[in-house]
């Protein structure tokens, strides 16, 4: 990897030959004849099917090629630069500069340049992360500000955290130092670790039930946070959650099933609850079965109506990016380009499973938290 991420300085290429043999007329070949050495070439396979069989003749009789005061060798390079310059000429004209222009904005990649800088110099992942190993029993040492060692312990929640070895690893939050330390993983929000942690998260009954308290000792309100997800089922193949990803759907209940959930958002809620003491533990408990079970039942009842209007905004989405892509390549074949039917007959196919796994799409309670 002669240009490997990270380097700093000039990188020096040795190649070293046997003279007058087949390896020096390999060496003024790739130097002169390609240009290998300064720059990737373009072209190459079609470079060797035309003049594959010469170069063959001269390895086969180098020290002709080689002999004092030949000039073989000269024009066969000559004549390879010369056919590898119409190549390159020729794949150069053959770029669409139209579909070039019209595949870039300045404007939208400076935004997203922007946006990749912010989350790279935020600490939200870190602090997300922290918690987590905190929460799950994982050993971690901080190795400096960015950078930590993490490793299992035997008092876990799980039997296995999320692509973690036993004998642990040493992970960064910081690009710049994953680039040059090849001995620390390079931690993201798309790192496996990380998505994985989401799904033990999600799927796991730790933490899916939990109770609260007002920091404020003179609130006395009673309320019943139901956090619904809202989700397709469908074969993997058929990417339905790209167009359908898990929707969360919240509601806040009072005392008497009055829905409350304009009046506290989550993270107005969040910034006035402190974690539940025990005394006011053992006071849920006497709270009778049967009004937890109606008020669950008024809290799905004031999410019942969004269920279509989530589902009917991605059936429209979904039906308009289908129908777009279909178009594009009807236009393509009649401009006689080369576009397989089958193409266009396989998206109307996944249109058609994709909109019918939308609709039948499932909603269940993930979690609840009561606020007292």
């Amino acid at each position: 990897r002669l240009d490997r991420i990270g380097q700093k300085r000039d990188i020096h290429i040795h190649v070293p030959y046997i003279q007058n043999s087949y390896e020096e007329i390999l060496f003024h070949w790739y130097h002169e004849g390609l240009d290998a050495f300064n720059a990737p070439v373009k072209g190459a396979q079609a470079l060797l099917e035309q003049v594959g069989d010469q170069l063959n003749h001269c390895l086969d009789h180098s020290k002709d090629y080689l002999a004092s005061g030949s000039d073989k060798l000269n024009k066969f390079l000559n004549e390879a630069r010369s056919i590898n310059k119409q190549l390159e000429d020729k794949l150069e004209k053959g770029r669409d500069r139209l579909i070039e222009m019209a595949s870039f904005d300045q404007q939208i990649a400076k935004k997203i340049v922007d946006e990749i800088k912010q989350i790279d110099s935020s600490n939200q992942l870190k602090e997300y992360m922290d918690k987590v190993f905190h929460h799950f029993g994982v050993h971690s040492n901080d190795l400096d500000a960015t950078s930590i060692y993490l490793c299992p312990t035997d008092n876990m929640f799980v039997p296995h955290f999320p692509h973690l070895p036993k004998d642990g690893l040493s992970v960064t939050y910081n690009r710049q130092k994953a680039l040059e330390r090849e001995d620390l993983k390079f931690i993201t929000w798309d790192h496996p670790m990380v998505y994985d942690t989401f799904e033990l998260i999600l799927g796991h009954e730790f933490g899916n039930a939990t109770i609260a308290s007002w920091a404020d000792e003179n609130m006395s309100q009673f309320l019943l946070e139901s956090i619904y997800i809202l989700k397709v089922v469908a074969p993997q193949a058929l990417e339905a959650s790209r167009h359908f990803p898990p929707t969360i759907l919240r509601v806040v209940v009072d005392q008497l099933g009055n829905n409350m959930s304009a009046r506290f958002k989550l993270d107005e809620l969040n910034a006035q609850l402190i974690n539940a003491k025990k005394d006011k533990i053992e006071q849920v408990k006497e709270i009778p079965k049967h009004i937890m079970n109606d008020l669950l039942k008024k809290s799905y009842k004031y999410i019942e109506h969004k269920i279509e209007d989530v589902k009917n905004r991605y059936l429209k989405a979904t039906t308009d990016e289908f129908d777009r892509e279909i178009k594009r390549l009807e236009d393509l074949q009649k401009k006689e380009l080369v576009v397989d039917p089958q193409e266009i007959i396989l998206l109307q196919d996944n249109k058609a499973k994709v909109l019918q796994t939308i609709s039948e799409a499932r909603i269940h309670l993930d979690s609840l938290r009561l606020v007292v």
